[in-house]
């Protein structure tokens, strides 16, 4: 009897331990639990409040990805402010323009767009006037690339006789602005349809007589000279059709060319006003800089 009760009050003894044992790790992972749960809170509330700064991703495979077509209705233009982030940064200095609140961001959105459109849309005509930068009217045929407008003309005196620019399209004085563009989208139009057709019999309107003016380009002897009339008319409308070509294999004679020669106008354009904005820039920084120490010593004597 007395061996049973030891044994009985040691297993008891030992059953005892054990579940204290037990009860002493299951309290150890209740905290790491608690601490584990304090952590994700604290991080899910700050996550909570940051939440408009993170972005959905759907991931998918490589065959489904390689199959994708990219679908954009918009055409591709070519932008200087937005090729690289130097030229973007140093817009959005210049114009003060911040990003660190909503108001603010709008606003600079904003702005953003309306620089882009206006940067398209800042050179309208292919020659350019010299001195005022305006749309020219007269080409000097001796000089190389100089070119001024009616106003310009009337003032400044040229060495050399300049001719008037004449333009492929007749258009009247008494003819409207919509009239205007409308004749000139249509000449572009039958420009297009003459640089890729190949029918001898084609029956659209101009189409024959624009191709012989085509062969007359290409064989003419005088155009590198600028003497003849009707390469320089053509040119025109093709400075007209390259403006707003995107085409990177377009057919249209001179079209590369010219768009090289638009976008080097628009690079040097963007380079005068951003030295004159650094010029002024420099002059409200020296105006706004205190007084030397030297002359302050000097006024003070």
């Amino acid at each position: 009897m007395a061996e049973e009760n030891g044994s009985s009050s040691y297993n008891h003894n030992k059953k005892g331990s054990t579940a204290i044992k037990k009860s002493g790790s299951t309290k150890k992972l209740k905290s790491n639990n608690h601490g584990m749960d304090d952590a994700m809170d604290k991080l899910f509330v700050e996550l909570d409040k940051h939440k408009d700064m993170f972005f959905t991703i759907k991931l998918a495979s490589t065959p489904e990805w390689s199959s994708m077509t990219i679908k954009d209705p918009d055409p591709l233009l070519t932008c200087e402010l937005m090729d690289g982030r130097d030229n973007f940064l140093t817009k959005a200095r210049e114009e003060h323009w911040e990003f660190s609140s909503l108001r603010r961001a709008k606003y600079s959105t904003l702005c953003l767009c309306h620089a882009l459109h206006v940067e398209n849309s800042s050179i309208d005509n292919s020659c350019t006037c010299n001195y005022c930068s305006q749309p020219a009217s007269w080409h000097c045929d001796i000089c190389d690339d100089f070119d001024l407008c009616n106003k310009c003309h009337e003032i400044k005196q040229h060495e050399h006789k300049l001719t008037k620019v004449q333009s492929l399209i007749d258009v009247n004085n008494s003819d409207t602005t919509a009239k205007r563009e409308e004749s000139v989208r249509r000449c572009v139009q039958v420009l297009v349809h003459a640089s890729q057709c190949r029918d001898i019999n084609c029956r659209r309107p101009k189409c024959p007589r624009l191709k012989q003016i085509l062969t007359h380009v290409r064989q003419c002897k005088k155009r590198q000279e600028s003497q003849c009339s009707i390469c320089k008319q053509l040119i025109q409308l093709c400075c007209f059709h390259a403006k707003k070509c995107t085409d990177r294999q377009c057919k249209v004679p001179f079209c590369e060319q010219i768009r090289a020669k638009l976008d080097e106008q628009r690079h040097l354009q963007n380079r005068r006003a951003e030295m004159l904005m650094r010029r002024r820039m420099n002059v409200l920084q020296s105006d706004d800089s205190p007084p030397q120490q030297g002359s302050q010593q000097h006024a003070d004597s």
